[in-house]
Order: structure tokens, then sequence, then C-alpha cells
């Protein structure tokens, strides 16, 4: 159905990751360096262009629902279709709710929303859920849970891969520290073809081991999407006061009936947020800029200071950063603070005409 190729060069087992046994793909027989393991066509590719007429249709236009979010909203029904649907033998392969409970932050409840972005992540989808119970239900070929939408939005999150979405097969490799890599995902002879390559020569059973961009990404931010992070030097560095707040939750007191997954995330606590200078930037350092010390963890705010510059050309806004402040009462507040010091009177940035948003504007 999905027309994929090379197949016969995978097997896909149990490898050994820090003492636990982890599902993946392995080599089934020696590879040379650069050569194809598998290609999965386009037509099997689970991202936007796959969602259905009638929910484009009907909730295509609505602004509460992203294709990101309509996308979710499909899977969940083609989980709920079970051996009904056209992507069963795939989707009952992938880990289910009760496998995410025992380890993902996104089953973790309580946590602070400033650093917690599955709350505002699922959030979003809500919404949209929302918007399809009244307009999209009876046209719906099964009815869905919030449940079910949680484990689609944790599937798309944290299984796709770019512009090209998840992709069966091309999710299941694990991943490691860039050094450790063996597997690279690439186009085939066309933009409509996946594919798995070698990085390095690889013996039969060696494990595939893909790229997720930790590298890219501080180690909140990849433990908040896989469940798991490497060391500190292996990511981007954390910024301070995300890591304060990720560090109070070592010392909290984990009650006895406490969740494995609420228990993972205090074994990645006790690991990343100890003081280390591989993660602990000095406020002096490393934030001068607006954006620089989210970078990797709030990219709304990059591209909002991205923005800034470019499409209103706002100047000085280098001389600030957004972080979290602590107030009289002990509560944590985000706001604005000074990237260097200034002298009375001193201006600190400006936001040209065309970007207030004001009464009576009119759109440009």
């Amino acid at each position: 159905d999905c027309g994929a190729v090379g197949l016969e060069t995978i097997f896909r087992g149990t490898f050994n990751h820090g003492g636990a046994s982890v599902r993946g793909i392995g080599a089934a027989r020696d590879m040379a360096k650069d050569e194809m393991f598998f290609c999965v066509q386009r037509r099997c590719w689970l991202d936007t262009f796959q969602v259905p007429e009638r929910l484009n249709v009907s909730l295509g236009q609505d602004p509460t629902c992203s294709p990101t979010s309509l996308l979710i909203l499909y899977i969940a029904e083609e989980l709920r279709l079970g051996a009904q649907s056209r992507w069963a033998p795939y989707l009952a392969a992938l880990p289910t709710g009760e496998d995410y409970k025992a380890f993902h932050p996104a089953y973790v409840d309580g946590l602070d929303p400033t650093v917690d972005y599955w709350q505002n992540w699922l959030a979003i989808v809500r919404r949209c859920y929302d918007a399809y119970q009244i307009a999209a239900k009876h046209a719906a070929p099964v009815r869905i849970t919030l449940e079910d939408v949680k484990v689609a939005a944790v599937w798309v999150y944290s299984r796709q891969h770019g512009e090209v979405g998840v992709v069966p097969m091309g999710d299941m490799a694990n991943t490691a520290p860039k050094a450790q890599l063996t597997a690279g995902a690439v186009y085939g002879n066309t933009a409509d073809e996946f594919c798995l390559k070698a990085r390095v020569p690889l013996k039969k059973g060696d494990e595939l081991l893909a790229d997720y961009g930790a590298e890219r990404d501080t180690p909140w931010m990849f433990f908040l999407l896989y469940g798991m992070a490497f060391g500190s030097e292996h990511h981007l560095k954390e910024d301070l006061q995300t890591l304060e707040i990720v560090r109070s939750y070592a010392t909290r007191p984990l009650p006895p009936d406490a969740s494995p997954a609420m228990r993972n995330l205090r074994s990645f606590v006790e690991v990343h947020g100890a003081p280390s200078p591989a993660v602990v930037v000095p406020p002096a350092q490393g934030m001068q800029r607006c954006g620089q010390q989210e970078v990797g963890f709030r990219p709304e705010w990059v591209s909002f200071c991205g923005w800034l510059a470019g499409h209103c050309e706002a100047e000085g806004i280098d001389a600030v950063f957004s972080g979290l402040f602590q107030k009289p009462d002990g509560a944590l507040v985000r706001g604005l603070g000074v990237a260097r010091n200034f002298s009375a009177g001193e201006t600190m940035f400006c936001v040209p005409h065309h970007c207030w948003v004001t009464p009576g504007m009119t759109p440009h």
C-alpha cells in the first residue's frame, strides 16, 4: 500500500539504552556508509495533506484549528477506527497512552505552566477539538475522546520529520548524541520519497540511530518532547530562569503515589537541575539580546524578536530580554529585563508606528 522499498535491510527489535530495553530498528545485514536502508512513498506520510476534505471544509477556516490540530484530530479518528483504519498496522506499532504514562512529561500534572509547554500545546488542540465536537461530529466516522486526541498529539509532536510529517518506519529509529548517530534521513530519487541511509558503516545487528536535533534543543525542551535527554553538553544551554524552576522540582517531596512519569521527571531534574557550569548561564552572560536566552526553548519568542527587527524595524531590542522575575509574594512572573546597564533618561528600544495596534487600524 505504501510502496516502501528496502525493508529487508532492517529489523524491529529491542536495544539497550542506559540499562533499559527500548524498541527500535537495526540493520538486518552489513551496510556500507551512505547505503540506503529503505524509502517510504509520500502517499503514506501522515502530514497535513492527508486531512480529509470534510475536516478542511468544516474546520479549515476556524481560527481555533491550525493545520497541525486538524492532522491530530484526523489521526485520533484513525486510532479510534482500530482495525478498520487504513493506518491500522502502523498505529498498532506505536506507543499507547498507557505506555506514555510510564515516562512521558505530557502525562505529568501540576507542572509550572511557565515551563510546561504541553499545557499550551494541548490547550491549542483542545480548542480545535471543541469546535470539532460541534461542526464535524455528525460527519465523523467515529466518536473520539480527549484521550485519543492527547495520544495523537504526542505522536505528532514527538515523531514528525519537519516538512514531511510523521513517516511510518521513518520514525521508528531511536536517537543518540550526534557523534554516535548511525542513520540519516534523506529524500530518495524525488521529494516524494522519504529514505533512511547509513551515516557510517554498520554491522548486522547494529542499531539505527537517527538525528532528533538534540543540539538544537535545551535539555528541558528535549525532555518535554521525548521523555529523555542526553548530557547537557549535547544540548543548547538552558536559560537560568527555566533552570531555576526545573531545579525546584528536585527539592519538593515526591508523594508515595507519584506516577511513573513524575518519577521519570524527577530523575531528569536530579541530573539536569544540579548547578553545573555546563548549563548555568550567569545573568551577565548569554542573555544579551532579544530572544538569545530563549533560543531552542521558546521559538515563538525568537520569531517575535525577528519580526520586530525585520518587519517593524524596531531599534534597540537587543537591550532587553524576556525572563522570569520574582515578586514580593514569591510568585515568578514573566516580563522584560535589561541586558546591560542604563542611565536615567536613556532610551531602551523603539517600535515604529506601523507596528502599533490601535483602534481603527486597517490590516497591512
